[in-house]
């Protein structure tokens, strides 16, 4: 008999789907997103950009009086880094770094009340949740806001607030992790903004600090289901179901 012809070789494998953009968008306050500023006009003072400890946080008998030694994760371990390209990171944040930067309220000097507004316009179309790190660590502590409005010219509405010091004892003096449901999803039409309120305390013992903000995109619609095939008839139940000729 003929020799069999030679087997075909294999067919090539596909190609690796392209890896999903990261769920979140976050920023280190290295910078602030496009159209952000922390020295919003109509507010009492602005929020300082700062390395290192605020001054007010000198030592009294060993202990430390307000404000953080540092920054939250600007230097964070690259385990860590891919954590936050891809998943929630709020769960186990980061050491602490010596050198990044962060923003925070600078008490001394001002009136109980005064405000500091840090904020800007969406920088997503889409942001289903926002979460950020706060320390809030003095005796005379005030109170931290996020607020939100849908478009411009509308009234500001508060979605998560802190008063006070953070916790008692030895753990007041620590970053702390907040993640804000958008329920519904903000989208970014008509002026829709977010903006951080740091409110001073009765004392300068208040100093507030802010860090490493996320932006969690809304996850994208389902596709649209594909049409009936009929052969001559059909008979459609779903809502808004069709036959294709």
């Amino acid at each position: 008999p003929p020799p069999l012809p030679p087997r075909p070789p294999p067919p090539p494998h596909p190609p690796s789907p392209p890896p999903s953009p990261p769920p979140y968008l976050a920023y280190d306050f290295e910078a602030l997103p496009d159209g952000w500023s922390a020295d919003i006009p109509g507010s009492d003072l602005p929020w300082t950009w700062q390395v290192g400890p605020p001054p007010s946080r000198t030592l009294e008998a060993g202990r430390p009086l307000t404000g953080p030694a540092r920054d939250h994760t600007h230097t964070a371990p690259a385990a860590t880094r891919q954590e936050r390209s891809g998943k929630r990171r709020h769960e186990q944040p980061a050491p602490a770094s010596a050198g990044g930067h962060y923003y925070y309220v600078e008490a001394s000097g001002r009136v109980l009340g005064d405000e500091a507004w840090l904020g800007g316009p969406l920088p997503l179309e889409c942001v289903a949740s926002v979460g950020f790190s706060f320390h809030m660590f003095g005796v005379s502590m005030g109170s931290l806001e996020l607020r939100a409005r849908t478009a411009e010219g509308e009234a500001w509405a508060t979605l998560w607030r802190a008063d006070g010091q953070s916790a008692g004892g030895s753990t007041a003096d620590a970053w702390r992790r907040a993640l804000v449901p958008l329920t519904p999803p903000m989208r970014r039409t008509g002026g829709a903004s977010l903006r951080f309120v740091g409110t001073v305390g009765d004392g300068y013992l208040s100093d507030i600090s802010i860090d490493d903000l996320e932006f969690e995109k809304c996850a994208a619609p389902p596709p649209p289901p594909p049409p009936l095939v009929c052969n001559g008839f059909c008979h459609a139940t779903a809502p808004g179901a069709a036959c294709a000729s």
